[in-house]
């Protein structure tokens, strides 16, 4: 299992306290979260160069690793967005590597996915941004606005795959700032945190 331990002074109110629980929840679950794309676009690239499968068959893992390997990068944008909120708040985070997740399939892998994002960014990142602020800590706040916008990117492109793989692009640009994945370099600043162009990195 990964685990996380955020380690705080002794005299924190509740508030505090929630807002470090919060932080040491995520960097949990974006660890993972990046962990089970690392594989997947391992498992995905795999089967597209599997000759047993038809071209359209390994088109589509072709699209799912690009998809997987975008979102590898995007979560280790938020892990160091939160670590950067703990160092910021004296909080000391230690993350040790746990177990990666078993493929049963890929497509598995991206339903797996879409539900995750969809939870967090509709209910587990909206609680975290309420409760960072009630204590007015505003990185903390922005880096889970950013997250929770950033997830719902990611649910919307997980699903447009599930609906049409053929369609979906061979490389991803990702904001190194915020973490939004882009389906082209944008021309102009990021929608997001208004990071400039070359802030995005491009993953394939």
């Amino acid at each position: 299992m990964l685990v996380v331990l955020l380690a705080g002074c002794a005299q924190e109110d509740d508030y505090v306290r929630e807002v470090r629980k919060n932080l040491e929840t995520v960097l949990q679950v974006e660890c993972n979260a990046r962990m089970g794309a690392q594989v997947f676009a391992a498992a995905a690239d795999d089967a597209a160069q599997n000759e047993a499968l038809n071209a359209h068959e390994r088109t589509a893992q072709r699209k799912a690793c690009a998809l997987f390997r975008a979102l590898e990068c995007s979560e280790q944008v938020h892990i160091a967005l939160f670590e950067a909120v703990a160092k910021r708040n004296g909080w000391k985070a230690h993350r040790t590597c746990g177990d990666y997740p078993n493929v049963d399939s890929v497509r598995k892998g991206i339903e797996d996915a879409l539900r995750a994002q969809d939870y967090e960014s509709q209910v587990m990142f909206p609680a975290f941004v309420r409760a960072a602020r009630r204590t007015g800590d505003t990185a903390a706040t922005e880096a889970f606005s950013y997250a929770a916008a950033v997830e719902q990117v990611q649910a919307e492109l997980f699903r447009a795959y599930l609906e049409n793989a053929q369609a979906m692009p061979d490389a991803y640009h990702v904001c190194q700032r915020c973490g939004i994945i882009e389906t082209s370099l944008p021309a102009a600043n990021c929608q997001m945190c208004g990071a400039p162009p070359d802030k995005f990195k491009e993953v394939r």
